[in-house]
């Protein structure tokens, strides 16, 4: 059996997507993974490693320039022909777009693709993006067609695509996000020292509200300066919705320590008491609140889709997407209920265990494409 997968970014397959990938490849006899060329050098031996074979195509996931998509057809087109896969698993939105039809129409009929969350394609601003979600709703009708399943990282995923008609429920399956490591991610005990530390760890997007953060971060130091600390961790984005550095200079201040990007985020998670993230993105269920809760950390995260899946009242806060005040008295809550943070950092622990073990996600993924 030959299995090829596409996605929008090659790193991604040795990195947060590796178990997913090796989990595949013990089921097949050849996996190919196509993606644009690899930002790290090192993701080239790691794939020969994961005995992949690797093809590349041109992908900018953000444009929307027809003559770029029209060119990335062509290259798709080019690989599944020159591939000649049993099965296609389709990873982001140009990937399933274009992947699904030119599968269907190349006789590909075992296609199947993961939705990690909708993002900003669904938040209808402009005439423009209105003009462009229209656009998207149509080409996924017909690519869904194309699918034999299509997996979802949440339940409030599936009810948006039901009620717009984009797919069927007979073909959805909810996976409970992308899992995480239990090994990797060992549970420690939350030890409190002098001060209590928050911190939040993301991309520098708006929509996962690193201005909430700072500006509740701001109003509770300067009401408990001796017993709190606040950090940040998270890249910079190129895009029109990341946070600049002259942005982000002004919101930090003196109250949030920025400590940069990082590719390895335990050593953070390990060095502090209570992980944040009042994200309003439409995230499929956000990784890093998993790795927040393996290791031990209570969580902070917002009641919208994606991030309530990982709070079930006994090992975190909901608060109200995009509310300062909010976000505020949740991290009051916690601050002087500072006794309940250890059974808070186990029910998170035993919930990831439960329901959100890698293993038993990927194991999902290769039953339902029936490669078991």
């Amino acid at each position: 059996m030959k299995i090829l997968i596409i996605g929008n970014n090659s790193d991604d397959f040795t990195g947060i997507k590796r178990e997913m990938i090796e989990a595949i490849r013990l089921c097949c006899k050849t996996l190919i993974v196509c993606g644009p060329k690899p930002e790290k050098t090192e993701t080239y031996g790691r794939l020969k490693q994961m005995k992949t074979q690797h093809k590349e195509v041109y992908i900018n996931s953000l444009s929307v320039n027809p003559l770029k998509d029209l060119y990335l057809i062509y290259q798709i087109y080019q690989t599944i022909q020159e591939s000649r896969p049993d099965i296609i698993f389709l990873l982001t939105l140009k990937p399933i777009l274009y992947g699904s039809i030119l599968s269907y129409y190349l006789g590909v009929k075992s296609v199947f693709s993961l939705n990690s969350g909708i993002g900003r394609v669904f938040s209808l601003r402009t005439y423009k993006e209105k003009l462009i979600f229209s656009v998207i709703r149509y080409a996924l009708r017909l690519s869904f067609k194309c699918n034999r399943k299509y997996f979802f990282q949440n339940f409030d995923d599936i009810e948006l695509f039901k009620k717009l008609k984009i797919i069927t429920l007979d073909k959805a399956v909810r996976l409970n996000g992308t899992g995480v490591n239990l090994a990797k991610f060992k549970y420690r005990k939350n030890i409190i020292s002098k001060k209590l530390k928050f911190i939040m760890i993301c991309r520098l997007l708006k929509e996962k509200g690193v201005y909430e953060y700072c500006k509740a971060a701001e109003s509770i130091k300067s009401k408990h300066p001796k017993i709190v600390d606040f950090s940040l961790v998270g890249s910079f984005d190129e895009t029109s919705s990341g946070v600049t550095k002259k942005e982000l200079k002004s919101w930090v201040s003196n109250h949030v320590t920025y400590l940069g990007e990082t590719d390895d985020v335990i050593d953070y998670l390990n060095r502090h008491n209570v992980f944040v993230l009042p994200s309003y993105y439409r995230e499929g269920v956000p990784r890093i609140l998993l790795e927040a809760m393996a290791v031990g950390l209570p969580i902070i995260t917002t009641n919208s889709p994606g991030c309530r899946d990982t709070v079930n009242g006994e090992n975190g806060i909901l608060t109200e997407p995009k509310s300062v005040p909010s976000l505020e008295n949740a991290m009051e809550l916690i601050i002087t209920n500072r006794k309940k943070i250890n059974r808070m950092s186990y029910e998170g622990r035993k919930l990831v265990e439960k329901k959100f073990n890698i293993n038993d996600v990927n194991k999902k993924i290769v039953k339902s494409m029936g490669i078991k």
